[in-house]
């Protein structure tokens, strides 16, 4: 992905970690409010720069720049996007580790009734475009989902 850094949590099951991130960071980051200055202006404090305070947890989160990633199984995964940037979650077949589905991960998603099919569109096709800079025509891989 161009435009600086990004962030991924592509340890399989980071989609079902997300909403602990979501609701335990912002506490984390009202505590540590103090050692920062209440604007986002560069100061000097004491002859020195002080830092700016960094965007809360949720402008990161939302910023388009933060990808987790999916198992097939995850029962969570079709409740995602309501707190969660849809165009950002990635697909993470798990291969080739032991407790990976190979070679039916794939199919083990595209075959799930309870997730939409936009949003296996997106897992599947848009977001790793988008994420790796590339374009590819899904028809030319026979993709029927």
């Amino acid at each position: 992905m161009k435009n600086g850094m990004v962030i991924i949590d592509a340890d399989g099951h980071a989609v079902d970690y997300e909403p602990v991130y979501r609701e335990r960071l912002p506490e984390e980051y009202r505590k540590r409010a103090t050692i920062y200055p209440t604007d986002n202006f560069d100061r000097t404090q004491n002859g020195k720069l002080a830092a700016k305070r960094p965007p809360s947890p949720s402008e990161y989160m939302n910023c388009g720049r933060v990808f987790v990633s999916c198992e097939p199984e995850e029962k969570t995964l079709r409740y995602v996007p309501e707190f969660f940037p849809a165009e950002n979650i990635l697909f993470a077949s798990d291969y080739p580790r032991w407790d990976g589905q190979f070679p039916d991960a794939v199919s083990t998603l595209a075959d799930r009734s309870d997730v939409p099919g936009s949003l296996k569109r997106k897992i599947f096709f848009d977001n790793p475009q988008r994420f790796y800079g590339m374009k590819v025509d899904p028809a030319s891989f026979g993709a029927g989902h």
